[in-house]
């Protein structure tokens, strides 16, 4: 409390128990004072029966800004036993009553783009916290509605901050009143804002510019907002003459009458489905500039793909590219889990080296997370190098994908020549005996050999290793010459070892070990191998 009052604003009550072993327990209870609040007489409220339909009315003093007439068509019906306690239970000697207060004490509560209400009501029934049956309100039809006509019921709701719609009401045939229909009507007691609009608004370019409201009345000024341009680049986005970021990037908004309320409809697509969807941002805290011409918003982690940003108020529609991110990797399985930030389902090109995988269905590859921030792809044969992925947002920035797939089947072992970059490797598809010598680039074979039982001593190589010599040496009274390739194969009875000219795939030289070790790899080095 300062001063032994409370101020205006949001507020935490902390209790603190202590039980007998000592244990100490803290909770804090959080909770917001309207210093706004209009101060209301008690002479308004009225006893709700617990055993009829009451029917609470006006007077002068509740309603002073209405005539006569009007004053008789503004009543709240309440069920018996519909009033709710705080606790969750009946009120039994429960109180209700209604009073006008002025436009300008919740005007400022209210959500952007809610162009005008014609005139406010607050409900008040203490110590009660909701009706289970929607009390039935009538208003007079100050807002000069076509009598028959339908008009949405709206509440302000102070949990949300936001105005939510209770129900519809039936203007009355004279044009008098306006009468809540069945299941509509007060759930709470609280303000009541009337005289707002609910609409359901395509997100397509023409629903967008200056907004007016048009009645019996006239028609309103127009509500109209600018946001000029949004300013941001990211790495290779698709069209660099639009704004480009990344997920999680700062971009700035251009414009006037921009304030930290500013709603921006944000539109994106959802992993899994790829359903699309759109959240309404406003701008980073203390980021507006003092004129409202300009403000900083945060691109969502989960956003992705290329779409036009808009205000309801404004025309301009600016294009804003999210360029997806590749920050790491994980195989398992047979299956490739990239980890970044962009990624769209259904919508993408993954470029491995040597492959390219595009992707135009829900499954693999597959973006899930509900911040699309992975996708699993069914992985591939490819080969070792950069890793990017386009999306309609632009391509990433190239990842170093330091793994790569053989469509060999079982991998044997492999042999790195250190002088030259040639890999040689032994797989068990199609062929068991076959030695390839394969491009890292893309994992495809370059050059083969097949294994035969007078050279290799068998044609199959289920267990051996491969090596590249570094230095001459002489195998079974045969020079072999540096850079040759030795074949260590295990399967054979007994062990063999074959040296193979690397550029031609012949066969320099052959040892039979005489012994049958069931080797599964093999190394040569002076002196080890006396031959």
């Amino acid at each position: 409390l300062a001063g032994g009052a409370l101020t205006q604003g949001a507020h935490s009550l902390l209790l603190t128990a202590t039980d007998k072993s000592g244990i100490v327990t803290t909770r804090a209870i959080g909770f917001t004072y309207d210093a706004t609040a209009p101060r209301v007489p008690t002479t308004i409220l009225s006893l709700v029966d617990n055993n009829a339909p009451t029917t609470v009315g006006v007077d002068a003093e509740a309603a002073p800004g209405l005539t006569v007439t009007q004053r008789n068509a503004l009543t709240l019906t309440v069920d018996p036993g519909s009033v709710i306690g705080e606790d969750g239970q009946p009120l039994t000697n429960a109180q209700g009553g209604i009073s006008t207060v002025p436009p300008n004490l919740v005007r400022d509560m209210l959500p952007a783009g809610v162009l005008q209400h014609t005139f406010d009501i607050t409900i008040q029934a203490p110590g009660a916290a909701t009706f289970t049956t929607s009390a039935r309100i009538s208003f007079p039809n100050v807002f000069n509605a076509t009598p028959g006509s339908k008009l949405y019921v709206e509440s302000f709701d102070h949990t949300t901050g936001m105005l939510v719609i209770n129900g519809t009401a039936t203007v009355s045939e004279d044009g008098l009143s306006v009468m809540s229909d069945a299941g509509s009507g007060v759930r709470a007691p609280g303000y009541r804002a009337n005289g707002t609009a609910d609409i359901g608004v395509p997100l397509s370019d023409a629903s967008f510019g200056p907004i007016t409201v048009q009645t019996n009345g006239g028609t309103s000024a127009p509500y109209t907002r600018v946001l000029t341009s949004i300013t941001a680049t990211a790495t290779t986005p698709a069209n660099a003459a639009h704004a480009s970021a990344n997920p999680g990037q700062e971009v700035t908004l251009a414009g006037t009458g921009l304030t930290d309320q500013t709603q921006l409809l944000f539109r994106w697509r959802e992993s899994g489905s790829g359903a699309l969807r759109m959240s309404v941002l406003t701008p980073k805290p203390g980021s507006i500039a003092a004129d409202g011409t300009s403000a900083i918003l945060v691109v969502p982690t989960n956003a992705n793909g290329a779409f036009t940003r808009q205000l309801f108020g404004a025309s301009t529609q600016p294009l804003l590219q999210v360029v997806p991110v590749i920050t790491g990797y994980d195989v398992s399985g047979g299956t490739l889990t990239l980890t970044g930030a962009g990624f769209l389902e259904a919508a993408s090109t993954y470029n491995l080296a040597g492959t390219i995988i595009t992707d135009t269905s829900t499954a693999s590859p597959d973006v899930y997370y509900d911040d699309n921030t992975r996708v699993n792809i069914d992985e591939p044969a490819h080969g070792l190098g950069p890793l990017t992925v386009t999306t309609a947002g632009g391509t990433s920035a190239p990842f170093a994908l330091n793994e790569m797939t053989l469509p060999y089947g079982t991998l044997r072992d492999v042999a790195l020549d250190p002088a030259t970059g040639a890999l040689w490797m032994s797989g068990d598809s199609p062929l068991t005996g076959r030695i390839r010598r394969i491009d890292p680039a893309i994992s495809l074979e370059l050059q083969f050999f097949d294994l035969t039982n007078t050279d290799f001593g068998s044609t199959a190589f289920y267990a051996g290793g491969l090596q590249v010599t570094t230095e001459a040496f002489t195998l079974n009274a045969t020079t072999v010459p540096a850079g040759s390739l030795l074949v260590f194969n295990g399967y054979a009875s007994a062990d063999f070892v074959t040296a193979v000219n690397q550029a031609t795939g012949a066969v320099i030289a052959g040892l039979n070990l005489g012994v049958n070790y069931d080797l599964t790899s093999g190394i040569w080095s002076e002196p080890s191998l006396p031959c």
